[in-house]
């Protein structure tokens, strides 16, 4: 396997593992996917730094890997916060991506989640109502069974709909709406601005 190396068992079947440049990338690919939807708290930095202390990778194909997905800036980025961190140096130039963390929480903010997706001009109005009538583009990634079929939209709306009603979600979606509706514009041009300067 490109992906894995394989090593025996003690019951005579095989293991599979990711080679540590792809779980290097995944991990770093894990944070961005939450960097981009409002933060990810400090915790994966902590382990991108011990993660690059402790496991031996390949510069040259991780470097390539990185850059294929266009994560490279976002990992020199995240790597020198990790690094000033963990070792108590001066983070300048870093301002932006430290506040983004240490202000999100633990799995990001809402309101940085809410500025993170308006990017590129959405206004609130826009924003609020894709966010209620979900667009079939996205929808079907939700519902496998929708692609190809658009004439069930309508359906699998009311069906998203019905599942908000449960309490956790439905009071995540409240506080979302609330976030919508309070952030301002210079936050979204903010957000945007860090987002777009660490290519995610």
């Amino acid at each position: 396997l490109d992906a894995a190396w394989r090593e025996a068992s003690t019951d005579g079947g095989y293991e599979h593992f990711l080679t540590p440049e792809h779980f290097y990338f995944y991990h770093v690919a894990h944070m961005a996917e939450h960097m981009r939807h409002g933060g990810c708290g400090i915790r994966p930095f902590i382990d991108l730094y011990l993660i690059r202390s402790h496991i031996h990778t390949d510069s040259e194909k991780l470097s390539h890997m990185l850059a294929e997905y266009g994560l490279d800036r976002f990992d020199r980025a995240v790597t020198d916060l990790s690094i000033a961190w963990m070792h108590g140096t001066d983070t300048a130039g870093l301002e932006a991506l430290e506040e983004y963390v240490l202000t999100g929480g633990v799995y990001g903010s809402v309101e940085q989640g809410v500025a993170a997706n308006r990017r590129g001009g959405q206004g609130k109005f826009s924003y609020i109502m894709r966010r209620i009538f979900m667009p079939y583009s996205e929808l079907k990634k939700r519902h496998p069974r929708l692609d190809g079929r658009p004439w069930l939209t309508p359906f699998f709306e009311v069906y998203r709909w019905c599942s908000l009603i449960v309490p956790k979600r439905f009071k995540r979606s409240r506080a979302e709406l609330k976030g919508a509706v309070r952030i301002n514009s210079e936050k979204v041009d903010s957000v945007a601005a860090l987002l777009d300067s660490l290519g995610i």
